[in-house]
């Protein structure tokens, strides 16, 4: 079984971009065998005073955002 590396409530700030998101949920699809096939984070930030979510977001473009904010 696949356990996400960054669990829910995990922070981020993705590169190039002036807000922080969030972690909200995982998401995994599965073949008609069971098998893993894709595995998406719903992360969410606030604009305008509205909450967005994005459905779609990769392990490394969370990987990345938390490497280049650690150095």
């Amino acid at each position: 079984m696949h356990t996400f590396k960054f669990p829910i409530g995990t922070q981020y700030k993705p590169m190039g971009k002036d807000y922080v998101c969030t972690v909200a949920d995982h998401y995994t699809t599965r073949n008609a065998k069971g098998d893993i096939c894709k595995i998406r984070y719903c992360a969410t930030h606030v604009r305008c005073g509205q909450t967005l979510h994005d459905d779609d977001v990769v392990e490394p473009t969370i990987a990345r955002a938390l490497h280049n904010a650690t150095n």
